[in-house]
């Protein structure tokens, strides 16, 4: 056995998280990065600021959902000076804000990094607060980032871009719509089961990872259904936390790279795009996966993995999933484009070897 563990980041669990924001800042010169009016609506940025109120705060809230490098851009202009970036929302603020602390740090554009520019040291610190539970972002050193230029949402990686510090406090996720906990649940749930399977995955992602999933099986729905069950809010947020902790080591797979394909042919969150594909990748891969599958069935309560993937397809029905691609729009013209999109890096951390054919065909399969 031979495997490589690091996570930097340092992780506060729990209802009030949040609370401590002040000490990590530090009286340090402070950027808060959020979604566009959202966490201002909600009064998630006043407590922030209120609890930051003896500090040099500058506030970009510009973030839309899939940041683009046009918004990161503009966002480092207010990072000038800036020793902290908060990144206060789900994970398209807390990708933005990574991505502002690397062109901070290290020049260029947002652009240049997703075309293969290196990340060579670390921009301002990034303090983690979530306010959703399914990207994990909080804990990964990953930015996915639009580029509406060349028409592709793609992802870049660096150690730099860990946070240092996440306050994940699931009080935080009382005011998540049914839609967003639907869709971010699916995420981490598809962010477990393909880092548990992934060519990458070790030890330590695979007792995460199956926690994780177990918990998300078991708590998704309860979630959705009741915003105020601070029961399934938290266990969510744990296994959000679970999964990014295994997906930033292992890597994701087919799912993840179609899922970028599906948001350019249809526009499809990115969670719900995962979720959909999920049961459809679980098939795709059965004999490939080192008998992982059959574990986290077991792991997870079923006597087989046909249960597990049924129990996926009924939590995603429940939900209001398409089961096919072609009840979302996909079409046979679709195809070729969804392919190029989706031979990306996370197809090759899949357990079952793909190339342009082969996810075409799969693609077809699909529809």
């Amino acid at each position: 056995m031979r495997f490589t563990y690091h996570l930097p980041t340092k992780v506060h669990f729990g209802a009030g998280a949040v609370e401590g924001l002040e000490d990590v800042v530090g009286g340090r010169k402070t950027l808060v990065v959020a979604g566009k009016s959202s966490m201002r609506r909600i009064g998630l940025l006043d407590r922030v600021l209120e609890i930051l109120a003896d500090d040099e705060v500058a506030v970009f809230e510009e973030v839309e959902s899939d940041p683009s490098v046009e918004t990161v851009d503009e966002g480092v202009k207010s990072a000038e000076g800036a020793e902290v970036i908060v990144a206060l929302g789900g994970g398209s603020p807390m990708d933005a804000a990574k991505a502002m602390s690397v062109v901070a740090g290290n020049g260029g554009t947002a652009r240049d990094y997703l075309r293969g520019k290196v990340v060579s040291k670390a921009g301002p610190d990034i303090i983690a607060v979530p306010t959703t539970s399914g990207t994990g972002s909080e804990v990964t050193e990953v930015s996915v980032l639009s580029d509406h230029e060349a028409k592709v949402k793609n992802s870049f990686r660096s150690v730099h871009m860990y946070p240092k510090v996440a306050l994940d406090d699931p009080e935080l996720t009382r005011t998540m719509p049914s839609e967003v906990t639907a869709s971010t649940g699916l995420d981490a749930l598809t962010h477990a089961v393909e880092a548990l399977v992934s060519k990458r995955s070790q030890p330590i992602c695979e007792i995460v990872c199956m926690e994780s999933a177990k918990i998300v099986l078991e708590n998704i729905e309860d979630a959705v259904e009741d915003g105020d069950d601070m029961e399934a809010r938290t266990n969510m947020m744990y296994a959000s936390l679970l999964a990014g902790i295994g997906i930033t080591h292992a890597g994701a797979g087919v799912a993840h790279g179609l899922s970028y394909s599906l948001w350019r042919v249809t526009g499809l969150a990115h969670g719900t795009a995962c979720g959909t594909l999920l049961p459809h990748i679980i098939r795709y891969n059965l004999g490939y996966d080192n008998g992982r599958y059959g574990k986290l069935a077991v792991y997870c309560g079923f006597n087989k993995v046909e249960d597990l993937i049924s129990r996926v397809e009924e939590i995603n029905m429940r939900l209001g999933l398409k089961d096919r691609l072609g009840g979302l729009g996909v079409g046979e013209d679709d195809i070729a484009s969804m392919v190029d999109v989706g031979m990306t890096g996370s197809a090759r951390a899949n357990p079952r070897p793909v190339n342009e054919e082969k996810l075409a065909s799969l693609i077809r399969d699909m529809l």
